[in-house]
């Protein structure tokens, strides 16, 4: 490992808990340095180098949140750079400059920031409606328009505009090497873009009228949003909306812990992993979506019913313990059962090498101590579960 990668990760490992990573510009090379690339080939060779850089950290024994901070904050700044880019791509291709503010916010694991090796890609944008400009796409700032109506031609430049803009950027990021999401949540499906008033009805359908094309799973996708680019309160406003109408009502919230409640560990009867039973990973542990998945999904349904803000599933344990919602013991297992299966994937990514085998196991693979945190793990996640249906099923108000 080069010195100045060194240095970077003494560096934002020393920032994690408190200090924001743009404050650190030059004191961080590898930041500056992403900043001022100019093409999506130099910032695929930069992310590389961060990818090679973490799994340095991983075999040094760095910690699990370290790794992901590093890995989160540098793929930020190349989020960043990306959009930059292709704003200065539309403008030069005569679509002009944003028409209204906007902002980027990632999804899954990027929105709760617990990246690994490899980059998904989880995406929506918001957009500022009443803030239109028909100028500002001619490179000029007059007067500012007020809420377009929808079928007015202003209102779908718009959306014309943040549609072509979404596909630029989704595709560049594939070139940079951030992985196509495999819920297709990302905002160059019109799904996950809209304006502020397209997702407050979004959001107010699904919860309140219970239909419209959001899902309950697309509204627990949202309550990992986490803003990477631009008008920071544009998404805060979303996620302060899906608070307030989740405290409203006590059957939908009560629907997506029941949904979490049901996900399924591997671990079967006497103890043993259950393995897959066809495909190519028949006979594996599909450590991800039995182990890691069922953790974040139960920790976040919680969460969210508690109204809790953050998205980090760490974050989220630390919350519900300091409101007395689990004892000092579960918040201990669930921390150390995160770390198991984040840990289990990393060393499968490093070992395989491939991203889509990364999620399942040769149980044969593992040692006597890995099988136990393992096994013990996913038998906090099933307490877990048992304690989130014992609070919902006596009335909890909390």
């Amino acid at each position: 490992m080069c010195a100045v990668v060194r240095s970077e990760i003494q560096s934002v490992c020393s920032a994690r808990g408190g200090q924001a990573p743009v404050e650190q510009g030059e004191a961080w090379p590898l930041w500056a340095d992403i900043g001022e690339t100019e093409s999506c080939q130099g910032l695929k060779e930069y992310h590389c180098m961060a990818i090679d850089s973490a799994r340095s950290m991983f075999l040094l024994n760095y910690a699990i949140e370290d790794i992901h901070y590093f890995l989160g904050t540098i793929r930020d700044r190349i989020t960043e750079r990306v959009l930059g880019l292709v704003e200065r791509g539309m403008e030069k291709g005569g679509y002009g400059r944003p028409p209204v503010p906007y902002v980027w916010v990632g999804l899954g694991n990027r929105g709760r920031k617990e990246e690994m090796l490899t980059a998904e890609q989880g995406s929506m944008i918001v957009y500022d409606e009443r803030l239109f400009d028909p100028d500002r796409t001619k490179g000029r700032r007059q007067g500012i328009g007020h809420d377009p109506p929808r079928s007015s031609p202003h209102y779908r430049k718009i959306d014309d505009y943040y549609g072509e803009f979404s596909k630029r950027a989704v595709e560049q990021l594939y070139n940079v090497g951030f992985m196509a999401c495999s819920e297709n949540a990302v905002c160059s499906n019109k799904k996950w873009r809209g304006s502020s008033g397209d997702w407050e009805e979004r959001v107010r359908q699904r919860i309140i009228d219970g239909e419209g094309a959001f899902q309950l799973k697309d509204i627990m996708i949202l309550a990992d949003a986490r803003p990477i680019s631009g008008s920071r309160k544009l998404c805060d406003g979303i996620l302060s909306r899906v608070t307030g109408l989740l405290k409203g009502n006590r059957m939908f919230v009560a629907e997506c812990l029941r949904s979490a409640m049901l996900m399924p560990t591997a671990l079967g009867l006497l103890g043993r992993f259950r393995l897959e039973s066809q495909g190519e990973n028949a006979g594996k542990i599909n450590i991800r979506l039995h182990g890691l998945a069922a953790l974040i999904a139960s920790i976040r349904a919680f969460a969210v019913s508690k109204g809790i803000g953050e998205t980090n599933s760490l974050m989220r344990i630390a919350c519900l313990s300091e409101m007395g919602l689990m004892e000092k013991g579960m918040e201990e297992s669930l921390t150390e059962a995160y770390k198991a299966f984040m840990g289990a994937c990393f060393a499968n990514q490093i070992s395989l090498k491939e991203a889509s085998d990364a999620a399942c196991l040769h149980p044969d693979t593992l040692g006597p101590e890995t099988r136990r945190r393992i096994r013990e793990a996913m038998k906090a996640v099933e307490v877990f579960q048992n304690h989130i249906g014992e609070r919902w099923l006596l009335g909890d108000k909390g």
